[in-house]
């Protein structure tokens, strides 16, 4: 179930990368439906990088340091 709500947020994060808010530098967030997860990520020049997949509950300063 976990992988599978993972593949949809990464399929709706392929079709519209811009879609979604800036909340950090560059870094961008899709939230993963019926999990308290996120993905950040960064889109730059046509390409979508990946930086964490965090509980939602978690301290946000850990994805931070890893925003270029």
């Amino acid at each position: 179930m976990f992988l599978g709500a993972v593949e949809d947020a990464l399929s709706t994060l392929q079709q519209n990368p811009l879609a979604f808010a800036k909340l950090y530098r560059d870094a961008r967030r899709i939230l993963i439906k019926r999990f308290p997860y996120d993905i950040y990520f960064v889109f730059d020049m046509g390409i979508i990088s990946a930086l964490a997949c965090f509980h939602a509950k978690r301290a946000l300063s850990g994805w931070k340091s890893r925003v270029p």
